[in-house]
């Protein structure tokens, strides 16, 4: 890819542009470009000018056409996709793509990325606020005093849901000495084996088959959700006092709801 960066920077066009930027000669208007060649600007800028980029498209397909072309150009770029709003039902609504943005957050955070691309719609939503996630995010490292219990008050106080067996992103599961957690940051989730107080070993595993893989020294709890609350428990009770207030002809459907709400919060 460098040979298509240096062939790039003898145009005078992109000498223009690199010179603005330099000089923060901006905003400015570059017109007439595909996608690919979109890309390929970015991505020379990015490695001559030292610098990270926010690239926001039309809608998602092009952004997910344009994170690709950059990933393909050698840059470490991550989809920030929208957020799949549904009121309706929060049983009934899928946290993939919650879990994917929370995984670029952390990364954005952590400043593990190159570019970060999301559509006009990903970017105008509101998300967790960076004091909240950095303050609900939680390093563990081999060979550290962290109790067990400890540790899972974290994963509980960063939206993490309790089950028997980790299956997917921002679940954890306790068994003794062993505790497994999945973080949306992470390919693969992890497993914590502990000496009493003490972290002994850390280790990825596979969901399906559960035999462990490589070794970690250090893991990051980065939080599971966009809403997290200081105390589940008190949130559900407001909860239960605003359903207890509601009038009308779907009171009832409405109260049920929202019970429903308050119990899950206190899993």
């Amino acid at each position: 890819m460098k040979l298509f960066s240096s062939l790039l920077q003898k145009n005078t066009e992109y000498r223009t542009i690199e010179e603005c930027l330099k000089k923060n000669r901006v905003p400015m208007g570059i017109l007439g470009l595909s996608l690919t060649p979109k890309a390929h600007l970015i991505s020379t800028l990015c490695d001559n000018l030292n610098k990270k980029a926010l690239v926001i498209a039309n809608d998602e397909a092009t952004a997910t056409k344009l994170c690709s072309d950059l990933c393909a150009m050698g840059m470490k770029a991550y989809l920030y996709p929208a957020a799949d709003r549904n009121f309706h039902s929060t049983e009934s609504r899928s946290r993939e793509y919650e879990r994917k943005r929370l995984g670029v957050l952390g990364l954005v955070c952590e400043n593990e990325y190159d570019a970060v691309v999301c559509s006009i719609e990903a970017a105008m939503q509101y998300t967790i606020p960076k004091e909240i996630l950095t303050k609900k995010s939680v390093t563990l490292r081999t060979g550290t005093e962290a109790a067990p219990s400890k540790v899972v008050d974290a994963l509980l106080a960063a939206g993490y849901v309790r089950s028997d067996m980790v299956e997917g992103e921002g679940q954890f599961a306790s068994r003794g000495s062993i505790l497994d957690f999945f973080p949306p940051d992470s390919k693969m989730p992890v497993r914590l084996d502990f000496w009493g107080d003490t972290i002994d070993t850390m280790a990825y595993f596979d969901v399906i088959s559960q035999r462990r893989g490589d070794n970690a020294e250090e893991i990051r709890i980065t939080p599971a959700t966009e809403i997290v609350f200081d105390d589940n428990a008190l949130f559900a009770n407001k909860i239960e006092t605003f359903a207890s207030s509601i009038k009308g002809k779907k009171q009832d459907k409405i109260r049920d709801s929202l019970y429903t709400d308050a119990e899950n919060l206190r899993l």
